[in-house]
């Protein structure tokens, strides 16, 4: 741990004037904060400095090759303050523990050089020397430090090495500081992916409507919620940017979530739309929202054919009386001359 841990040579930091800060691991153990467990699914994590008062201030990632649970990360944001001096650097250390009752109570944790219980996977992947003392060395093991390193996986150098197993299997993408004194990372995927742009209707009938939208970049599928108030009414996974919706309820106000998705990315924020179908027209007999030939032609098909036609009756008996006949058609030319 070196420089790292007042339990180690961090008590001789600036001659010992300004002694580091205790670590994560730490401070859990004296009961100081809690460490919550980083769930292993796609997800964006911001990570505040470890001495901030956020309710969240260190992680643990478990080793789930290792049934015990003895084998983790735990990451901390190391960021200037009264117990962090920049002359080490800032940015995320990466803490490597593999628990051993008898080695924490023998006061063996880091004898075995070759399997270092209590350590850190540095950044630059060079772990500093006992008592190196040169605050450049010490800046390469934040992450993404002196080398900008962002990314972290079973592949980088350094990797995501285990001692159960041979790795933790895990992925950190774009590890970076925000500029408000976090660390902020895509984990367990390579990144995410932006909203969706120019959402917009077309075609809007009765009982229906198309959707556009612009393409997002790797997305692979695009997921599409209706709704009618707050009550979902379907959803629709759609491999291109655009969909129809038929056989909705007339006059109707729709509202529309949108995200783009893919295998290897974190799901976009979603994008939103009201969309209100049209009200029924007197002479609409094809419920397109309009009253012109084509509504003559559908009443013609509907006396030919019924409602294979594809029209109701309620739709083509124009005059109300109970039939579909020709008064039908003399009342929706009516309608037209009308208006």
């Amino acid at each position: 741990m070196d420089a790292w841990s007042l339990m180690d040579y961090g008590q001789f930091n600036n001659m010992s004037r300004t002694p580091v800060g205790y670590t994560a691991y730490e401070r859990e153990f004296f009961g100081w904060m809690k460490i919550d467990t980083l769930q292993n699914k796609k997800q964006l994590v911001t990570l505040p400095p470890l001495h901030s008062d956020s309710t969240i201030r260190a992680y643990r990632i478990l080793n789930e090759g290792d049934p015990t649970g003895n084998e983790y990360y735990i990451l901390e944001n190391r960021e200037q303050s009264d117990w962090f001096m920049t002359l080490y650097g800032e940015g995320m250390l990466i803490n490597h523990v593999h628990y051993d009752k008898s080695a924490w109570t023998g006061k063996t944790v880091n004898n075995n050089r070759n399997h270092q219980r209590m350590t850190i996977i540095p950044a630059d992947g060079v772990l500093t020397p006992y008592g190196d003392g040169k605050a450049s060395a010490y800046k390469g093991d934040l992450w993404p430090g002196l080398k900008n390193n962002m990314v972290l996986n079973s592949n980088t150098v350094p990797c995501d090495t285990a001692y159960v197993g041979g790795h933790m299997n895990i992925r950190m993408n774009n590890i970076h500081r925000d500029g408000k004194n976090n660390v902020v990372f895509y984990y367990q995927c390579s990144g995410g992916l932006s909203t969706p742009s120019s959402l917009k209707a077309a075609n809007i009938g009765a009982t229906g409507f198309s959707l556009s939208w612009g393409t997002v970049s790797n997305a692979e599928q695009y997921v599409l919620g209706l709704y009618k108030g707050d009550a979902l009414q379907r959803i629709d996974t759609v491999g291109v940017a655009s969909m129809i919706y038929t056989g909705l309820e007339t006059d109707v106000t729709y509202s529309i979530k949108l995200i783009a998705i893919a295998n290897d990315r974190l799901d976009s924020p979603s994008a939103s739309l009201n969309v209100t179908t049209i009200g029924e027209k007197k002479g609409d007999v094809d419920r397109n929202g309009q009253v012109n030939s084509a509504d003559v032609v559908a009443i013609y098909n509907y006396i030919l054919i019924g409602e294979n036609s594809g029209i109701t009756k309620a739709a083509a008996d124009v005059d109300g009386n109970g039939n579909v006949n020709s008064a039908d058609v003399v009342a929706v030319y009516n309608i037209i001359v009308g208006g």
